[in-house]
């Protein structure tokens, strides 16, 4: 299933042990190098690792209150800054220098555990111009301060996503 970021945000984390809600979700932390969930973030402190993850339909189901931990207790996300791995807001470029805009949300297959596509957008003041919907493979890197993605005339994929200005 496909769910975008803003949808994620305040999920229930419930335990079938303790029979009630642990936690709700306040952030992903995505591998800037494959794009893959590394954790989810529950609450400011706590993390939740997707190999604890049961059931993620309308809730997140977990075995217990233990599955959560916190982030220096996953290996992948102490050798990373909170910057690498969240690309929400960062600006949007492609190979040749061109900016797309910012990343406002992205979608995240939650099957699969990885980022499925960025949803960027091009502001004048605060009109919208344009949106566009990049797939996860046109990535190219993933920086602490921008995204670099393919370049938009030669990649498939990519959606420009009507818009109307008020």
């Amino acid at each position: 299933m496909k769910k975008l970021f803003s949808e994620i945000i305040g999920t229930n984390v419930v335990s079938d042990q303790a029979e009630g809600v642990v936690s709700l979700i306040t952030g992903v932390h995505l591998d800037p190098e494959n794009g893959k969930i590394i954790a989810l973030q529950c609450g400011f402190k706590q993390v939740l690792s997707p190999v604890d993850i049961l059931k993620w339909k309308r809730m997140i189901h977990v075995r217990d209150s233990e599955s959560l931990t916190t982030r220096e207790h996953l290996l992948r996300l102490q050798s990373l800054s909170k910057d690498m791995t969240n690309p929400l807001y960062k600006l949007v470029c492609t190979e040749n220098g061109e900016v797309l805009g910012r990343v406002y949300n992205f979608i995240v297959d939650t099957k699969l555990m990885e980022l499925f596509s960025l949803i960027v957008r091009r502001k004048f003041l605060w009109f919208t111009m344009h949106e566009l919907s990049i797939p996860h493979k046109n990535i190219v890197e993933i920086l602490e301060d921008k995204i670099i993605v393919k370049d938009v005339h030669a990649t498939e994929g990519v959606r420009e996503i009507e818009v109307e200005v008020a």
